[in-house]
């Protein structure tokens, strides 16, 4: 068992492209890194999440992306990155 955090977005009383962040600490590894979480993604309001790999205070562009809504379950999703140094994983929660 390894402890986690959650986002949540309440979606009944927000304004256009609200989002949510959570930003691990930072990791150097010299090994393929496979990163582990679950999400749940459900409603008209969903509009996207987004796992980016932040270095040097640079997002870039998704390593791994979902839209829309996905039903009201709990989904799994692993994502490679490869090797990191002095990086962050940050998951991106938005709203339409």
């Amino acid at each position: 068992f390894v402890p986690g955090f959650y986002i949540y977005i309440e979606t009944t009383s927000h304004h256009a492209n609200d989002s949510a962040r959570i930003v691990s600490p930072t990791v150097t590894t010299q090994q393929a890194t496979c990163v582990l979480f679950w999400y749940h993604m459900y409603g008209s309001d969903v509009n996207s999440l987004s796992m980016y790999v932040k270095t040097g205070g640079n997002l870039g562009t998704p390593y791994w992306t979902k839209s829309g809504t996905k039903g009201n379950s709990w989904i799994s999703a692993q994502v490679e990155t490869g090797p990191l140094s002095n990086a962050q994983v940050m998951i991106e929660l938005t709203l339409e």
